[in-house]
């Protein structure tokens, strides 16, 4: 009699499983079906940090290979190619600036440089090349995906909300794809194969997206289809193809090629700063006039107190010298945008050069002031000062600049009694050191 009651009991609770199994089923089926129905791939999962460009940010393109074009083409952003020399850029009709450090053409509007350029380009290049490389591993390492295999790997009419996506496999845009999110989200897409737009597809963006925050990581080649546009940073470990009049509003960074064909490259446009604003670990202390988004940031405190400029009767022939010019520091090694390519060539000619080294103690791209930089740091001194978190400049001893003034003195910059701007005999004299970097 035991026996006979417990098989429908058991029969009961198997139906019991069952049912609960079939109604997850059933939920997991309807979340599918919402989300092919609205074509919303969504997630509240994360939304990711942003691949960091470091200095290949300055660049619309940039291509260890070279840039071939079938003009006319319209580019606006600066274009590099490095280790490549400058003759890996065709259809561009070049024309060599006489400082001999980048070149011009009527089909960009920015500068062209090549590793084959006076110096300081080829460093400067290296470097971007370097920082190209490292974005697209991070970009290739970032976990945990918020969606893998999206559309097995095609992603045709979707609108994609922020966060991490991963395809083993290549991707395919056969018609035109949204995404979507607010000002501040970020997109990732990791592809393992190629990347394929047809002919007209389009890249949209909605609600304030930007394409800025949108990196696309791809391991293969890159093939953006005639007419077709896209939207946002494309990593390439390999060629990138933008075929008849396809159009980019994004920035083209390559591992091999990039091949042009009468196509418009737009880099994204960038939120405008001001004096005082917290941009790549340092203060805004001067804006750049032309655009209002790139300039140059100080440190938050000084990186030496009270150290020599160095380098006393060394021939420091590629720096500049600055007369004294009654007190009045003028032209080249001296305006604002010396500072970088100043303290670049002292370390050349003279790399235990302890100001300059000092400088460059915190890290990639922050540099020795020139002087005129420096004097822009005093100008705006107490809105700096009032930043929180920033140390005040010292009012009891002055600052080195990058400028020098011959083989004895360099340039130094006060921030009290009016900013005295005088010379100091580069050895037997100590001042503070703060770095600088350019955004």
């Amino acid at each position: 009699m035991k026996t006979f009651k417990l098989i429908p009991i058991l029969g009961m609770l198997s139906i019991g499983v069952l049912f609960s199994c079939e109604s997850e089923n059933e939920t997991f089926d309807t979340m599918d079906a919402d989300n092919v129905a609205d074509n919303t791939a969504s997630t509240s999962n994360q939304n990711p940090n942003k691949v960091e460009l470091g200095e290949a940010g300055k660049y619309a393109i940039l291509s260890k290979s070279g840039v071939t074009n079938v003009p006319p083409s319209t580019i606006t952003g600066d274009m590099g190619v490095s280790p490549i020399a400058q003759t890996a850029i065709t259809g561009f009709a070049l024309s060599l600036d006489s400082s001999g450090t980048f070149a011009t053409s009527s089909q960009v509007s920015g500068k062209i440089y090549a590793a084959s350029a006076a110096a300081p380009t080829p460093s400067e290049l290296t470097l971007s090349v370097l920082d190209m490389q490292a974005a697209y591993t991070d970009a290739a390492g970032r976990t945990n995906p918020d969606f893998l295999n999206l559309g097995a790997g095609n992603i045709s009419g979707l609108t994609l909300d922020p966060g991490l996506y991963k395809w083993t496999t290549g991707l395919l845009v056969p018609t035109d794809v949204t995404i979507k999110g607010d000002a501040d989200d970020v997109w990732i897409f990791q592809v393992a194969g190629t990347f394929n737009m047809s002919s007209a597809a389009r890249i949209n963006l909605a609600d304030g997206a930007k394409a800025e925050n949108i990196f696309w990581q791809i391991a293969g080649a890159v093939t953006l289809g005639t007419t077709s546009h896209f939207e946002g940073i494309l990593l390439g470990a390999t060629s990138i193809a933008v075929q008849t009049n396809a159009s980019v509003n994004g920035r083209l960074l390559a591992q091999t090629a990039v091949t042009l064909q009468m196509n418009t490259v737009t880099e994204p446009a960038s939120t405008t700063v001001a004096i005082g604003d917290l941009i790549d670990g340092g203060v805004v202390f001067w804006v750049n006039p032309d655009d209002n988004t790139h300039g140059l940031v100080c440190a938050m405190s000084d990186s030496a107190t009270e150290v020599e400029w160095g380098c006393f009767l060394t021939d420091l022939l590629n720096v500049p010298n600055v007369a004294y010019n009654n007190g009045n520091p003028m032209g080249p090694g001296a305006e604002i945008g010396y500072g970088e390519s100043n303290t670049n060539l002292i370390l050349d000619d003279c790399s235990g050069a302890p100001a300059a080294t000092a400088a460059g103690s915190l890290g990639d791209g922050w540099f020795l002031p020139s002087i005129n930089e420096l004097q822009e740091m005093y100008v705006h001194k107490e809105i700096l000062e009032a930043v929180s978190d920033f140390n005040a400049f010292s009012d009891d001893w002055g600052y080195w600049s990058s400028t020098e003034g011959s083989l004895f003195v360099a340039w130094v910059q006060y921030f009290y009694n009016d900013g005295i701007q005088t010379n100091a005999n580069r050895s037997n004299n100590s001042f503070n050191v703060r770095a600088v970097r350019a955004f």
